[in-house]
């Protein structure tokens, strides 16, 4: 994963992100190595997912019953998600304030304050309007926003009890000049002896007062849900995940992740045209979504089931099927893309070693590896011939040896080294390597 992670560092854009799923079991190690390679400083956010009902385990003998997966999300310094964006609504706003007196002015933290006893104003409830008032309480993280109406409450005001008494309404110059307009807050101190807390009356925001925003942007909940959220309607993933087995007309049986959950993922990270990389395919849900939501795709896999699998299932969603997200994206099928396998090189050695069936083929594998191969580089030559052990051991466990020896990292030829003649790369593949890079030999 370690080298992995890090050409996927590489690869990333500006404005990229990464999104890397992961179950209970490795999730603690895996933040740690994302932290290492991508700076923790680059965390967006842990992400949750249901993956798993409740109420349908098969072992009833487990003491837990793990329902939720993680997806760790880091990005560059450039990256922004797309919020969710609701209907604004103006129903909060149904509040008026009537002064009923001229009130007391103080200077209070460095602001002008109007003070009116509970007797000199009167909050009124009215029908919903654009000129109305919205009252929200002065708690948690508002607290902590400077310069906010919460933030002057709890520095200021709520420790007033004994100086202006219980009720009062305090009137705040020179806050809310930019959001609303209104140039004031007004914010009502404690009611009760014991009490800390008061409310803040905002008016409405100056852009959606002349009538051209009707929506609004919300946070992106950290628990993912499957969401039409101008319906209200809020749906895990569980069902997705339990019914995806055949999704894109193919089964595949370990791994595979729901196209409803690819979409949630690629509506908060992408737009349309932008490049999505998936480096551990599998049976191509990403690649498939990716293509009916209008995004450009790569996919990689080293596994043979690509053939048969994979590549069977993009050319589907070429042809419209109407599988996964088909419907709610109005999915009507066309496009392309190529395919290629990459050309061997150490991957020919380890299906050599696979397939042998006697030491003395074995023994033939291994002299051309120690001609031509890419070895670990602690490997010794010299040492590994003259140890006896080799020759005790048996076909299996001679498998595993040389398995060992070879640099995994070079399984398959590199671009730069295709001229070299030792690694037999035709014209044609030389011809075609270069137009899918780009590069003009002319």
């Amino acid at each position: 994963m370690k080298n992995r992670l890090e050409v996927a560092r590489d690869l990333l854009k500006d404005d990229g992100v990464i999104f890397v799923q992961c179950d209970d079991n490795e999730q603690a190690y895996l933040k740690v190595l994302m932290d290492e390679i991508f700076g923790r400083e680059n965390s967006q956010v842990t992400l949750y997912v249901q993956v798993r009902f409740s109420n349908k385990t098969l072992n009833e003998d487990n003491d837990y019953q793990k329902l939720m997966e993680h997806i760790f999300v880091y990005s560059k310094d450039q990256y922004k998600p797309n919020k969710d964006k609701v209907e604004y609504s103006y129903n909060a706003f149904c509040y008026e304030i009537e002064e009923l007196s001229e009130g007391k002015v103080e200077i209070i933290g460095d602001r002008k304050v109007v003070i009116f006893k509970p007797d000199e104003y009167v909050i009124k409830k009215i029908q919903p309007k654009v000129t109305a008032l919205k009252a929200t309480w002065a708690t948690g993280s508002l607290v902590n926003q400077g310069g906010s109406a919460a933030e002057f409450l709890h520095l200021y005001l709520k420790d007033r009890k004994e100086i202006d008494g219980l009720g009062v309404l305090y009137k705040v110059i020179g806050m809310g000049t930019k959001g609303d307009g209104l140039g004031y807050r007004y914010i009502t101190g404690p009611k009760r002896e014991t009490a800390v807390n008061g409310q803040f009356y905002t008016g409405v925001p100056l852009e959606k007062k002349n009538g051209d925003v009707e929506e609004k942007e919300i946070p992106i909940a950290n628990i993912l849900f499957d969401q039409d959220i101008y319906e209200n309607n809020f749906l895990d993933f569980k069902d997705s995940f339990g019914n995806c087995r055949t999704q894109g007309s193919v089964n595949f049986n370990s791994g595979k992740k729901p196209e409803q959950l690819l979409k949630r993922i690629i509506e908060i990270s992408t737009q349309k045209g932008d490049i999505i990389l998936d480096y551990h395919l599998g049976s191509g849900t990403t690649c498939a979504v990716a293509h009916k939501m209008g995004r450009r795709w790569i996919g990689i896999e080293q596994m043979d089931y690509i053939e048969d699998i994979t590549k069977e299932r993009l050319k589907k969603v070429i042809e419209g099927e109407q599988g996964g997200i088909s419907k709610a994206v109005n999915w009507q099928g066309g496009g392309s893309f190529v395919y290629f396998e990459l050309k061997k090189y150490n991957q020919d050695f380890l299906d050599k070693i696979m397939t042998a069936n006697s030491k003395g083929e074995l023994d033939d594998v291994y002299n051309e590896m120690a001609k031509n191969a890419f070895l670990k580089f602690w490997f010794d030559k010299n040492e590994f011939e003259k140890d006896e052990n080799f020759r005790s051991l048996d076909l299996d466990q001679r498998k595993e040896l040389l398995i060992g020896i070879l640099d995994e990292n070079q399984l398959y030829l590199n671009h730069a080294d295709m001229r070299d003649s030792r690694y037999h790369v035709t014209d044609e593949e030389m011809a075609l390597t270069d137009l899918f890079y780009g590069v003009n030999n002319d």
